[in-house]
C-alpha cells in the first residue's frame, strides 16, 4: 500500500518475523545461546555462546563472530500470486 502525504510518499509493506538459531556443532541438538556478556572487541565483535544441552552432557562453548543468537530478522512478506 502506498500512502501519500503532503511531504512524502510512504510505502507500507507487510513483514514476517524470522527467528534464526545456531545449532550446536558438537551435539547437533542444543542451540547456541549467549552465556554471559563476554565480548571480544575485534572487528566484527565475537560473542561467547554455550550449548543449551549442558544438562545432558554437552559442554560446548565458542565465540561467534558478529552475531548473538537467536537472531531475529524482519523480512518482506511474499506476495501471493492469486
Amino acid at each position: 500500500m502506498t500512502l501519500v502525504s503532503n511531504e512524502n510518499i510512504l510505502v507500507e509493506t507487510e513483514q514476517i518475523i524470522v527467528k534464526i538459531d545456531k545449532i550446536c556443532p558438537v551435539c547437533n541438538i542444543g542451540r547456541m545461546r549467549p552465556a554471559n556478556d563476554a565480548v571480544l572487541t575485534s572487528m566484527p565483535p565475537k560473542y561467547f555462546h554455550k550449548c543449551t544441552e549442558f544438562k545432558n552432557g554437552c559442554d560446548h562453548s565458542e565465540f561467534v563472530s558478529g552475531v548473538r543468537y537467536p537472531l531475529i530478522e524482519y523480512r518482506d512478506k511474499p506476495e501471493s500470486n492469486g
